[in-house]
Parts: structure tokens; C-alpha cells; sequence
């Protein structure tokens, strides 16, 4: 197994990340976009990485919280400048998967949100996002029930 800067374990530039995201939710645009930018960069970076390690580990973890991040500073309906950074960035990480793509053809490949986003309050929501590229064989309720689904694939 390879898993570097998750969430909890061994995140220290993700952990200073969230430590000062508050500084950045009122700061001025160019100031955000300034921040999303490196996260983005930083995102990459631990992309190429995860990918590498792919043929030498049975799972491999990659965590960016760029997604979260993008959508806590730019999701403002009734603003056009940030709503359209905010389509900027959701179509850069599109790129970027689909240019890995042909790296991960044979393999589970499971996509996860710890929680949801709720745009009235800016803040997050009771419910996450999942999606996979294989059919799973259970019916998922709670984030805890990717552990069963982690190990049945794993012994495949």
C-alpha cells in the first residue's frame, strides 16, 4: 500500500493547508485564485507520485483537496467571475484524470468526498459524492462502508 500527504496521516502540507483556509475565504479574489493555484500545482505533484507507485503497491491512496477548496472559495451563484474560475478549475482536474487515464485501464478505481457542499452556508453538507469505475457489490450508506468494498477488491 502507498498513501502520502491523506488526510489524518502524514498530511503535513495538507494539514498547514487547512490550518489557514480561513485566512483565505474573505480574502480578495486574486488572492484566492493565488492560493487554488497551489493547490492545484501541489495537487500534480502528489498525482505523479500516486501513479508511479501504482505497479509496485495493491492500493494506492491519493487525496487532493483542491476540489474542497475551489468550491469553499469560488461557488458564488450570483457572482459570473467566480463561478467561472470555479468551471476553470473542476475542468483542469478533468484533464488531469483523463491524462492518467490510460495508466489505470485494469484497475478499481474509486473516487470519494469525505462530506458534500451545501452552497446556502458555504459550508459542508451531510451528504458526500462517490463514483467508480467498476460495479460494486454492495449498496453504500456511510463512508465506512468503502473499508468492505477496499478489502473485497483488494482480494481479488
Amino acid at each position: 500500500m502507498w498513501i502520502k500527504e491523506f488526510p489524518s496521516y502524514n498530511d503535513e502540507k495538507v494539514a498547514e493547508l487547512r490550518a489557514f483556509l480561513g485566512e483565505y475565504f474573505y480574502a480578495n479574489f486574486r488572492e484566492r485564485l493565488k492560493l487554488l493555484e497551489e493547490i492545484y500545482l501541489f495537487s500534480i505533484e502528489l498525482l505523479k507520485e500516486a501513479v508511479e507507485m501504482i505497479n509496485e503497491n495493491d492500493l494506492v491512496l491519493y487525496y487532493s483537496p483542491l476540489i474542497d477548496y475551489v468550491n469553499h472559495m469560488l461557488y458564488r451563484p450570483k457572482k459570473p467571475k467566480p463561478m467561472l474560475y470555479l468551471s476553470i478549475f473542476y475542468r483542469r482536474i478533468n484533464r488531469l484524470l483523463e491524462s492518467i487515464s490510460h495508466k489505470l485501464r485494469d484497475m478499481a478505481i474509486l473516487i470519494v468526498s469525505d462530506h458534500g457542499y451545501d452552497p446556502s452556508k458555504h459550508d459542508h453538507s451531510r451528504y458526500g459524492f462517490w463514483s467508480s469505475n467498476v460495479n460494486l457489490k454492495m449498496k453504500l450508506k456511510y463512508i465506512t462502508d468503502f473499508k468492505s468494498i477496499i478489502l473485497d477488491l483488494l482480494i481479488k
